[in-house]
């Protein structure tokens, strides 16, 4: 699922999940707009028609460098629409969805995925530190509310350009994007599923932070 920045293409996904049945892994693509509240509940829907109740579920939507704004007195309403439609209302969208029949069960994981802008602050991408900002504060209160229920929730704060990611290819082709001087470190998909899946068998911690 995806929103604000480009999803990759529907042959992409449908290579992706060919190559985790190729190793034994039961997969099937779904695409939406997780931004769109009711595309993001029809594919919940389709999703555990297909496959059965949703144990985990990641959240990890990111937006391209186009829609940060300038500087922190440049933040305005509108410029925190997308922002918060991809971190925190989708986040909430996603969690009302799935919760019910988490709790029900006894046993679900909700993962979430976080940035640099809201530990650090980083005025270029003030808008995103305040939905991020935002995003914490929900997920957090989420877990202590779900402590107790069999219901894990955890929040990874991702301080790195994840290689390959549709972010870093932008950076890399127009450096100015980024302030002068300023140099991010970068991290790979591999060590970033390694770290969820910890947070998922572990489930001693909420907030858990790589790549700072």
């Amino acid at each position: 699922m995806g929103g604000g920045a480009p999803a990759p293409p529907p042959a992409a996904a449908a290579e992706r999940a060919a190559a985790l049945r190729a190793d034994g892994v039961e997969a099937e693509p779904f695409a939406a707009d997780i931004t769109d509240s009711a595309q993001l509940t029809e594919v919940v829907a389709r999703v555990e028609e297909k496959l059965g109740p949703i144990e985990v579920a990641v959240h990890a939507a990111a937006a391209g460098m186009s829609i940060r704004a300038e500087s922190t007195r440049a933040v305005d309403r509108r410029s925190l629409e997308l922002p918060f439609a991809l971190k925190v209302y989708s986040s909430i969208e996603l969690s009302r969805a799935l919760l019910p029949g988490m709790v029900a069960r006894g046993s679900g994981a909700l993962l979430f995925s976080s940035g640099a802008s809201e530990a650090n602050l980083q005025p270029y991408l003030a808008n995103m530190g305040v939905a991020l900002g935002a995003q914490r504060a929900y997920v957090r209160q989420l877990a202590a509310e779900l402590d107790g229920t069999g219901v894990y929730v955890g929040l990874l704060a991702i301080g790195a350009l994840i290689e390959h990611s549709a972010v870093q290819l932008e950076i890399d082709a127009y450096p100015e994007l980024i302030p002068d001087g300023l140099v991010l470190p970068r991290i790979g998909n591999a060590e970033l599923g390694a770290r969820y899946w910890r947070m998922y068998a572990e489930r001693d911690t909420v907030e858990v932070e790589i790549g700072f």
